[in-house]
């Protein structure tokens, strides 16, 4: 969808913050919403993709000024709320009961197999390659042109770069397409491949001709063009 989300190429948003020595949460609570992100996903209640999806459906104006982790949040609920995994009135009678007694003693007890879950998917790497019998139709070198789309849900394709013309520079083999695994549409896998842009191609003449930009794209998004 072409939401607040995409932001990329866009002005006015002021200088990026750079924070020495960063820690990885800020807050307590942000380790536990990152938790429970792996908890829900390897359950099988929402998928990474699925919940970008919903991260995408945010009200504009809260996603600015949102932080990343309030962002994951929000979007666990909405996605849980819409799957009827959870209602909407506990997330809001849990939340009053908190702001009425924030002493109060709140249920930390761990699911061990849940877990082990967190624990295995954090600590193992499974390779996104599918093997499976599907053939690229191009190879590194070759010249392409982005299609000019407007998918209504999920895309990995940023609206800077669609209608561009960029060359293939890599190709990943077969990966499962998110577009449609967030709509549990199905893994659907086709070929990834790593396209290189001229800066001049996207954003105009007033550029460095020694700049480029490579982004990952599904074989869905691009089609041949003629040199």
């Amino acid at each position: 969808m072409n939401g607040i989300h995409d932001m990329g190429g866009m002005h006015g948003f002021g200088v990026v913050p750079i924070e020495d020595k960063e820690p990885v949460f800020h807050e307590p609570w942000e380790g536990r919403v990152f938790g429970l992100a792996f908890a829900v996903n390897r359950q099988g209640l929402l998928n990474p993709e699925g919940m970008r999806l919903f991260l995408e459906s945010l009200e504009p104006s809260f996603y600015i000024g949102a932080t990343y982790y309030e962002k994951w949040l929000a979007a666990l609920q909405a996605g849980l709320v819409f799957k009827g995994i959870i209602a909407k009135n506990e997330f809001v009678n849990r939340l009053e009961s908190v702001i009425s007694d924030p002493d109060m003693s709140l249920d930390r007890s761990e699911v061990g197999e849940i877990t082990q879950k967190i624990s295995d998917a954090i600590n193992t790497h499974i390779s996104p390659v599918r093997d499976v019998a599907v053939e690229p139709n191009f190879s590194p070198g070759d010249m392409v042109k982005v299609k000019n789309i407007n998918p209504r849900g999920h895309t990995r394709l940023p609206r800077y770069v669609r209608g561009k013309k960029g060359v293939i520079y890599r190709y990943y083999g077969v990966h499962d397409f998110d577009d449609s695994r967030s709509q549990g549409l199905g893994d659907c896998p086709q070929p990834l491949y790593n396209v290189m842009f001229s800066a001049s191609e996207l954003w105009g003449s007033n550029t460095s001709t020694r700049d480029t930009l490579h982004i990952d794209m599904w074989e869905s998004y691009i089609e041949r063009e003629q040199e």
